[in-house]
């Protein structure tokens, strides 16, 4: 029988069982203590299963998909309504159906048409998380999810208000189908994974006790007012409805049909439990009826797997190491629910239970052990303990006399050892004795003989500083002989000289130059190395000193378009210094900084005094914003002949002794110099110098012989010039060419003409190309594809003419590289191939080039074309071109540059009184980096944004002076000048007359 369910003595119960033929309902009439087996009812499909309704009308209900069944005694089973989707419920006392749906919680009035009224809802999918039950008082009580609430019909009884009782969120997601409310205000749930949860809601604040955790349950039923059945996977739980404890836990061992219990009740004194297959009845009495506890007989031992009889000696043999123990109870009644607990004393602390009726120890160590074993019925107290008591003895060698003489031999065996050691110790003692004497007389033989060579270096170090000396000396007059001969002709004194011939001349004389001073550095430290450079000091104003310097420097500064700022701590540091070697010093770093950052950067000079404990030194920094220097290159930025791995040489590089040399005068003047850069950001050197005012010997220091030696230095740099030269990647102090990239080289051209960019890996072509086209561009060259985008990202040529199949990178991917570059994608380029198929032209003019020609070619074919894309680049320009006056400067510009060139004067105009304010802080203004916003503002104005700023500061300070109420010094400053004289210089170059002079022209 299947769904027996208990009621308390106003209700009916009923449990189903299915049969492929008829569905039968047994009951138990509210006055009986035998249950009765009833038919279907009379419209219940054959096989179907009524659905479980309880009921507190004293009478028998039923469900199924054809309607709501009411069984009466004189008239049988009659419907009363149709089903309405119900699945289960319980019937009030009133005759009232609470049934649970799919979709909610309804009221069912039995013999009316009516609709049933719904009084909770809740979706489909979670109707697994309701169930339902009344109270003794006719109250609804139902678990919503993680709340139990309970529902008060309202008046009328067509609504219902539901109050919150409990809040259950630990048990949210698990669904309880069966719910039970007892008198006392507790509830009982019967949760499928989580047991039995007792819930008391009588006081002020609900308390969830969980009764029977983990548990599977199946269904709760009162039993009265004193006990509550919980039917589970794992049996029949009896628990006491005053405080939750569990009275009895009934099994299949225990007589029931099935372990697995779905739902009980009691009727008089018997118990009746149904099960998936069948129903159990059981005399109430048997449950609380506890038999003794069984005791413990043992059966046999086992030694080594070997079994004897428990009553064989106890003393085992040495080798008996597994010992197994075999026991049983006297129990002949569910035998399977005894459980036995045993330990082997000394081994175990505590008991350890089992059902099964034998044990086995294993690698047991000698001595006397006790087992002991008891027995249990499940549920029930511990029997006496039975004992058995044995002994395992040693092995010989796990005796205490043994140990004690293998200790004994072993101590024997020690001394013994150490004795040997000792003597072996003595030997070697005297072997190395004899090896440290012979080693020693090796030592000093080799000493004697480092010494000899240390003073032979030293004579030839002594010679080769002669050498040197000497050297540099005798090239002096060949190089005055060279030297004088070539500016004697470019001053005219042997007539006029051809334009390119006097470019040849003033080449010549570039290097000899160059020459001369490498020399010179070179003579420098060989004087170093012999301790021969000795300083003349002299007092001085290092501030005056380092002020002088830097506007002998100015003109280079403009040339190179790069702001020079000089920035004075104090107004006078008197120190004792060498002018001529600082000025060598000071002068390599500030044609470092000013050669290698990019035009529209900035350098800064400050000097400031220093002052560390006692001691006081000056210091000097020269700071630009250049490309800097990696880690690599910073750590042997002072060792000689050393070029940075980043910069190719060139043929105007020097040697790599600038920075040496330098480092070296700094120390000399016990000073030192210090260099900081980070790659991207700039490069600072600090100079810092000694300044405590003493005297030296006659004003200086050093003798007759190196004065004579030292030639005297310039006061303004020789590499000032009008040549745009530097020096070395290190700072040589040397000039050099302002482009370094590498294997790219400029020929030809003047200032004006197209720059055309050769890319080209033969040498001989390249020379080929240069030869022909070098009288109308100025051409630049490149060995690969790589270079050749680096040297197009420096010089921004005007053409490019490119070879196809190159190393590193080939001509296409070049042509490629350069139309996706936002600032190169404008510059026309010319292929050049020996491939000479259509569909090699087609990849070429795919990748964006702008003309295609095949080797052999016509170097006049070639020119045409160069001509032709840079003619037809200058007619695209002028077309488009509308005339847009930049106020103030008056420069023309296409109507598309416009807004970008407002926006240009609009952040010169808000900066044009800053001194500080350059072409890179533009840049920054306008978000873009300085080579794109040099390109822009040169395509648009024909300018540098260098040239434009100082063109607007200019032009502004026109308009001031026409103005007539300001100084000369009142406009400089207002323009962002901060010297006045460099002021008047600046505006008569640009205006052709001095700023005093321009109101009245």
């Amino acid at each position: 029988m299947r769904g027996a369910s208990g009621l308390g003595p106003a209700e009916d119960y009923c449990t189903c069982s299915r049969r492929p033929s008829a569905t039968f309902l047994a009951s138990v009439a509210p006055r009986s203590s035998t249950p009765t087996t009833l038919r279907k009812p009379p419209e219940a499909r054959s096989g179907s299963i009524p659905g479980a309704v309880r009921s507190r009308d004293g009478h028998m209900y039923a469900l199924n998909h054809r309607g709501w069944f009411r069984r009466e005694p004189s008239r049988g089973w009659s419907k009363l309504a149709p089903p309405n989707g119900a699945v289960r419920g319980i019937v009030s006392a009133e005759g009232r159906g609470y049934f649970w749906h799919n979709r909610g919680l309804y009221r069912h009035a039995p013999d009316t048409p009516d609709a049933p009224t719904l009084l909770y809802a809740w979706k489909a999918k979670d109707n697994g998380d309701h169930t339902h039950t009344l109270a003794p008082n006719g109250d609804v009580i139902l678990r919503a999810k993680s709340r139990l609430l309970r529902g008060t019909p309202s008046a009328g009884n067509r609504s219902m208000r539901f109050d919150t009782l409990a809040v259950l969120p630990d048990y949210a997601d698990d669904a309880a189908r069966y719910m039970a409310f007892d008198a006392r205000g507790t509830a009982w749930l019967a949760f499928r994974h989580r047991g039995l949860v007792r819930v008391e809601t009588a006081g002020d604040t609900a308390r969830v006790n969980p009764v029977l955790p983990g548990r599977s349950m199946k269904g709760v039923v009162l039993s009265g007012d004193s006990l509550v059945l919980a039917g589970a996977r794992d049996g029949l739980y009896v628990v006491d409805q005053r405080d939750g404890t569990l009275r009895r836990h009934l099994t299949a061992a225990d007589g029931l049909l099935a372990t697995t219990t779905q739902s009980a009740t009691v009727y008089g004194d018997t118990l009746y439990a149904s099960h998936p297959r069948g129903l159990t009845a059981m005399p109430v009495p048997s449950l609380f009826h506890a038999p003794s506890p069984p005791d413990v007989l043992l059966t046999h031992i086992e030694r080594d797997f070997e079994e004897v009889s428990p009553q064989a000696a106890p003393r085992f043999d040495a080798a008996d190491r597994t010992v197994g123990i075999g026991f049983a109870a006297t129990a002949f009644t569910n035998p399977k629910r005894v459980v036995y607990e045993y330990r082997l004393r000394p081994r175990d602390t505590t008991w350890t239970a089992t059902q099964e009726g034998f044990t086995r120890y294993v690698d047991l160590s000698p001595g006397t052990y006790q087992f002991e074993v008891r027995a249990r019925r499940a549920g029930g107290s511990v029997g006496e303990a039975t004992t058995y008591t044995f002994t395992i003895p040693h092995h010989f060698y796990e005796t205490a006399w043994f140990k004690l003489l293998c200790l004994l031999l072993l101590g024997l065996g020690g001394v013994g050892a150490y004795r040997w050691r000792v003597r072996a110790l003595r030997r070697r003692q005297r072997t190395l004795e004899e090896k440290v004497e012979h080693r020693t007389e090796q030592l000093r033989r080799e000493k004697e003989k480092t010494e000899a060579q240390a003073e032979r270096l030293a004579e030839l170090d002594e010679a080769k500083n002669r050498f040197f000396a000497n050297l540099s000396h005798e090239f002096r007059t060949p190089l005055t002989l060279i030297l004088e001969p070539l500016s004697d002709a470019l001053d005219g004194a042997f007539g006029t000289v051809p334009e390119r011939l006097r470019e040849q001349l003033r080449l010549m004389q570039r290097n000899a130059e160059r020459l001369r001073r490498l020399i010179g550095q070179l003579l420098d430290l060989t004087r170093l190395e012999a301790g021969r450079l000795e300083l003349q000091r002299q007092s001085g104003d290092l501030v005056a000193f380092t002020r002088e310097l830097v506007q002998a420097f100015t003109p280079m500064a403009e040339r190179e378009e790069v702001t020079l700022h000089f920035r004075p701590g104090p107004d006078r540091l008197p120190a004792w210094y060498d002018t001529n070697k600082l000025e060598q010093v000071l002068s390599n770093l500030l044609s470092n900084a000013l050669t290698y950052t990019p035009e529209g950067g900035t350098v800064w000079v400050t000097v400031s005094a220093r002052t560390s404990g006692d001691a006081r030194a000056g210091e000097i920094v020269v700071k630009d914003t250049g490309p800097g220097l990696i880690e690599e290159e910073l750590r042997r930025i002072f060792d000689r002949f050393e070029q940075a791995r980043g910069t190719e040489r060139t043929e105007r590089d020097g040697l790599g002794l600038g920075l040496a040399l330098a480092n070296e005068l700094v120390e000399l003047h016990e000073g030192t110099l210090r260099a900081e850069s980070e790659p991207g950001f700039g490069t600072a050197f600090t100079v810092r110098l000694p300044i405590q005012e003493r005297e030296y010997e006659s004003g200086a220091q050093g003798g007759d012989e190196a004065a004579r030696d030292e030639e005297p230095r310039p006061a303004v740099p020789e590499f000032a010039s009008t040549d745009r030269e530097t020096e070395g990647p290190f700072g040589d102090g040397q000039p050099g060419s302002k482009t370094h990239a590498p294997v790219a080289e400029e020929t030809g051209g003047s200032s004006a003409s197209p720059i055309l960019l050769i890319v080209e890996d033969n040498a001989d072509m390249r020379a080929y190309l240069r030869r022909h086209l070098s009288a109308d561009y100025t051409v630049i060259e490149a060995d690969n594809g790589e270079a050749g985008l680096r040297a197009a990202r420096e010089h921004e040529p005007d053409l490019i003419v490119s070879d196809v199949m190159m190393p590193e990178m080939t001509g296409t991917a070049l042509c490629e590289a350069i139309k996706a570059d936002e600032a190169l994608q404008t510059i026309p380029v010319v292929l050049l191939t020996a491939k000479a198929t259509s569909a090699d032209t087609i990849e070429g003019l795919e990748q964006g080039a702008d003309d295609y020609i095949t080797k052999p070619f016509d170097i006049d074919e070639l020119r045409a074309r160069i001509d032709r894309l840079l003619s037809a680049r200058r007619q695209l320009r002028d077309k488009f071109s509308e005339i847009v006056q930049v106020q103030p400067t008056g420069a023309t510009t296409s109507e598309d540059e416009r807004p970008f060139l407002e926006e240009v004067l609009t952040v010169v105009e808000a900066h044009l009184g800053d001194a500080q304010f350059g072409a890179g802080d533009l840049a920054s203004e306008m978000a873009l980096s300085q080579r794109q916003l040099t390109r822009r503002v040169k395509e648009a104005t024909d300018e540098t944004p260098a040239a434009l700023i100082r063109r607007l500061r200019l032009e502004r300070a026109a308009q001031l002076l026409e103005e007539e109420r300001h100084t000369v010094s009142e406009t400089a400053y207002a323009v962002g000048y901060d010297s006045p004289s460099h002021f008047a210089k600046a505006f008569r170059k640009h205006f052709g007359c001095a700023p005093s002079e321009y109101d009245a022209e």
